[in-house]
């Protein structure tokens, strides 16, 4: 993904430009030349539909300054840095916002849920999953170039929380321990339904088998009281013939 320019080219350059046009029509002054080779490239990649990019301001502002070379002029050199400046400015506050819009919205890796509660990754090394998640799936937009022309050799996340105030490592911790407290009070509630069901299941089994046993217990006792009874009245019988 590349970025596109906040306002075409910066309203204000490209306003400059217009001007210079329109009263120095003669490629003889080396304002409008300069200015010309500069924003030239760019309105016209803009107006294509294109993004533009960093690369692009670098290519442009090296075109101005060779055309530059041509007349040198210290009020042309410093009108050039000026604009050149600006474009910068307008590039790094859409590639900043560009970049919060995603890392607010780009989908994170599903914790890892484990049995117990003892056994679970922390949420820190959630975190450090998540990092790596969005340094790997971040948008292309020559962010790179961007870093090694400015001198940025400390980590991507340090360098864009001390570039804008954003504090993009605090929105990504933010959405992971949000993720992280579902997840994990997800998997809590399902552990205790699991063991729920195992109890219950257990009760049942002892009840179950208790009812039998008194069900055989009455059965037998029944049985028994009948045969006495039996046995009594059989008794009773040989008596009475015998008198």
């Amino acid at each position: 993904m590349n970025l596109t320019m906040t306002t075409s080219v910066s309203s204000s350059s490209s306003s400059t430009h217009n001007a210079s046009q329109s009263s120095n029509s003669s490629s003889n002054d080396p304002l409008y030349n300069t200015i010309h080779a500069y924003l030239g490239p760019l309105l016209e990649k803009h107006s294509s539909g294109k993004a533009l990019v960093y690369d692009d301001l670098v290519t442009a502002f090296q075109a101005a300054q060779k055309e530059l070379q041509r007349e040198p002029s210290v009020y042309v050199s410093k009108r050039l840095l000026e604009i050149h400046r600006s474009q910068l400015r307008a590039y790094e506050e859409t590639a900043f916002q560009s970049l919060k819009t995603f890392i607010q919205s780009f989908p994170l890796p599903k914790p890892p849920t484990t049995a117990t509660a003892t056994t679970r990754i922390t949420e820190e090394s959630y975190y450090a999953t998540c990092k790596e998640q969005f340094l790997k799936d971040k948008p292309d937009w020559y962010f790179q170039n961007y870093l090694n022309d400015h001198g940025k050799d400390d980590s991507f996340f340090s360098f864009l929380d001390e570039s804008s105030s954003f504090q993009y490592s605090t929105i990504l911790k933010q959405r992971v321990h949000e993720a992280y407290a579902l997840e994990m009070k997800t998997n809590d509630n399902k552990n205790a339904s699991t063991n729920s069901e195992k109890s219950s299941g257990t009760t049942t089994a002892t009840t179950t088998g208790t009812t039998t046993t008194r069900t055989a217990q009455t059965k037998l006792g029944n049985n028994d009281s009948n045969k006495v009874s039996s046995t009594t009245n059989k008794i009773e019988c040989v008596l009475d013939d015998g008198n």
